[in-house]
């Protein structure tokens, strides 16, 4: 009787460990990020990098003073990558193609928003004087189970984070 009443209750404990796991997982959040460039979607994407801007440090001695003093000097951006599931739909590619020819780009605006469970927006990052540095296809392997992604990278020249309802 007692082996089966801790078998019992290892099952319930065992249950209920599984089931405040399966709770705690749906509680975190799982995000998606659409992208607009120029008022044209570009559809969802599940992966994001790139949003991050750096100010150099300018550092200069002032007399005999012995300090270093640090001022701030030109700002750089790292490029955005996006990375979404291959759906054979040609946008990303078109969008490369038509900025990469003759040495001329043409520069543009856009906005990654970063979408909840629910579809809700949470964050806008807009970045301007954008284009398409790099395109990356599908790594096509008949012997992988993977899912098949494509990424394009954008350089730009500024970046904004603005929360939604801000009037920025």
């Amino acid at each position: 009787m007692q082996t089966l009443l801790a078998i019992g209750l290892a099952f319930t404990l065992a249950q209920g460990t599984s089931a405040t796991t399966a709770a705690l997982q749906s509680e975190l959040p799982k995000y998606t990020f659409s992208v607009e460039i120029e008022g044209r979607s570009f559809g969802s994407f599940r992966s994001v990098s790139g949003l991050s801007a750096e100010t150099e440090v300018i550092e200069y001695r002032d007399g005999g003073d012995g300090i270093t003093h640090k001022l701030p000097g030109n700002t750089k951006y790292s490029n955005i990558k996006l990375t979404r599931a291959f759906s054979g739909d040609r946008a990303l590619w078109e969008w490369y193609t038509a900025s990469a020819g003759g040495g001329h780009v043409t520069r543009v605006t856009g906005s990654i928003t970063m979408l909840d469970r629910s579809g809700q927006p949470v964050a806008r990052y807009t970045f301007v004087e954008g284009w398409p540095q790099k395109y990356t296809g599908p790594t096509l392997n008949a012997d992988g189970n993977g899912v098949a992604v494509e990424s394009i990278e954008i350089v730009h020249e500024g970046l904004q984070f603005v929360r939604p309802g801000d009037p920025r």
